[in-house]
């Protein structure tokens, strides 16, 4: 593994986390409302997975 590319999964994932903590949101909440499972968004936020997709994150205001 790349130590940069670790480190940028470990950024990404703590601000995906913080961002749903601020909304507030349970990992169920991000599930629905991304269509990723609660285990690949848990994978993402722990630093652990990060698979190429297309989906983008968006935290809107409701």
């Amino acid at each position: 593994m790349n130590p940069e590319s670790d480190f940028i999964k470990t950024v990404f994932g703590l601000k995906l986390k913080q961002q749903r903590q601020r909304k507030n949101w349970s990992l169920q909440d991000l599930a629905v409302k991304t269509g990723l499972s609660k285990s690949y968004l848990n994978e993402i936020e722990n630093g652990k997975n990060i698979r190429n997709t297309t989906r983008s994150f968006s935290f809107r205001r409701h």
